[in-house]
């Protein structure tokens, strides 16, 4: 990645105030004479991030399906207050500081685990599963699924764990 690629420092604070956020990124010359460093307005912050290659990395603290059987995701540091604006039906729960999902109608908890983690990359963060995250009221089968997706493999969304 080029050096002169980067993301204003008020960039998630902006993008979080619903702003649009313009970084610098090479972009061809309209005279077709080279390359040159120009401001370029992405849509999300996501965009950027990954043009400028600024994901920020996080693990996974703990995830827990609750009573009402909503999978809860928990970030061991970044918070998601506006994860709503994504529109993803992700949400943001300050109590316990975790992304969390409706209970699952058609999509398998697998599926909503791919979900809220495509909704904090479309924030600009990297959510990563880690030995010491914790789980809880979590079934076997359903774990062994989520650490699936970590690996590469893709959820389709017809699969039930």
């Amino acid at each position: 990645m080029p050096h002169n690629q980067r993301v204003p420092p008020d960039a998630v604070n902006r993008r979080q105030r619903g702003e649009s956020v313009a970084c610098s990124a090479p972009s061809i010359a309209a005279s077709g004479r080279g390359a040159s460093t120009a401001p370029v307005n992405f849509n999300s912050f996501y965009e950027c991030a990954v043009v400028t290659g600024s994901m920020r990395q996080d693990t996974i603290a703990r995830i827990e399906i609750d009573a009402s059987g909503r999978l809860h995701v928990s970030p061991s540091a970044e918070k998601f207050p506006h994860i709503y604006r994504e529109a993803m039906e992700v949400h943001w729960d300050a109590q316990q500081s975790s992304l969390y999902s409706p209970p699952p109608r058609e999509w398998s908890f697998p599926r909503w685990f791919r979900q809220i983690k495509a909704a904090a990359r479309r924030q600009g963060c990297e959510l990563r599963l880690v030995d010491g995250t914790e789980w809880k009221n979590v079934g076997e089968n359903v774990r062994r699924a989520l650490e699936r997706r970590t690996d590469g493999e893709e959820a389709r969304d017809d699969e039930t764990p």
